[in-house]
Order: structure tokens, then C-alpha cells, then sequence
């Protein structure tokens, strides 16, 4: 591929080593994803019962890595909703 993009590509699921949490069924991580400031968001709005997640990776020369990624959700914001499926819609 064009500009190393493929020498720097990295698989990531919630069963990676060093993700937070664990993989469902029906969880759709990698739903949704989107670079912001150098880190990569990606989303499983179906995360706990349709809760939603999103987890946050830092992105470095060599690629992205897990090391201190963070996950977050409704219940972490203080906010929990039930089947809102957050992380559905990343907007810009």
C-alpha cells in the first residue's frame, strides 16, 4: 500500500491483550471509528446490552497501541442509559 500505511497497520479487538474489557456477542467493536489529535476512537454500540462503549488508543510513528487505552461509557459518564448504543455516530 501506498505510504507504509500497511507496514503500520495493527489488529485490535477487546479480547487484544491490554484493551479494557472483553469481548460479547454483539458487542460490533470496530462499529465506528475515528482519529482525533493523534488517538484512535473506536465504538461497539452493542457493548453491555446495547449500552455502548467507546475506547480510546493512542497512535505513534510505528502505528497504534493499546498501551494505556482507555474505554468509556454511559455508565462511566455517570449517565446510565440502557440500550442508548453509545458510540453509534461519531460526529466531526
Amino acid at each position: 500500500m501506498a505510504n507504509g500505511f500497511a507496514a503500520r497497520a495493527t489488529l485490535i479487538g477487546q479480547n487484544t491483550p491490554g484493551v479494557p474489557g472483553t469481548a460479547e456477542n454483539g458487542d460490533r467493536f470496530g462499529s465506528r471509528t475515528t482519529v482525533v489529535g493523534g488517538h484512535v476512537a473506536v465504538s461497539a454500540p452493542g457493548e453491555n446490552g446495547g449500552s455502548g462503549a467507546v475506547w480510546v488508543f493512542t497512535g505513534t510513528a510505528s502505528g497504534v497501541t493499546v498501551t494505556r487505552s482507555v474505554s468509556f461509557g454511559p455508565r462511566t459518564l455517570t449517565a446510565p442509559v440502557s440500550g442508548v448504543r453509545f458510540g453509534a455516530a461519531f460526529h466531526r
